[in-house]
């Protein structure tokens, strides 16, 4: 992860940077370094402290084998997702940063999952 810096621990507002392959570098690192914690990121719901908490990720269950991983959103960076998804024994993890609306983000990372799945066939719009 050469083009990331991070300043404070929450991502939110301040001097953080980062590219769509640091996050993808990282996502990877995530998956296979800390696969027993893995299942977390697919949870859709959790009850905590008497509430329901949703999960901000609304590709979990509406795009086929995506498991995970973070949403993101601040005014300065936009809407961003790292999403994965495996079919058969192929993972791919797609990264959409600095996207307008949620929706955006998560069509386009469906064209480039669904991109990736079909051999590269289908380039995202």
């Amino acid at each position: 992860m050469r083009r990331t810096l991070f300043t404070n621990v929450t991502g939110l507002p301040g001097a953080n940077l980062t590219t769509a392959t640091d996050m993808a570098m990282l996502s990877e690192a995530l998956i296979d370094q800390h696969a027993d914690r893995y299942a977390y990121f697919s949870t859709r719901s959790f009850r905590w402290a008497g509430r329901q908490l949703q999960n901000h990720n609304h590709m979990l269950g509406a795009f086929d084998g995506l498991d995970g991983i973070k949403t993101g959103y601040t005014v300065e960076a936009g809407f961003n997702l790292a999403a994965s998804a495996k079919r058969g024994n192929r993972r791919l993890i797609a990264v959409v940063l600095g996207e307008r609306t949620a929706r955006s983000r998560d069509r386009l990372v469906a064209q480039i999952l669904e991109r990736g799945f079909n051999g590269g066939e289908g380039a995202p719009s």
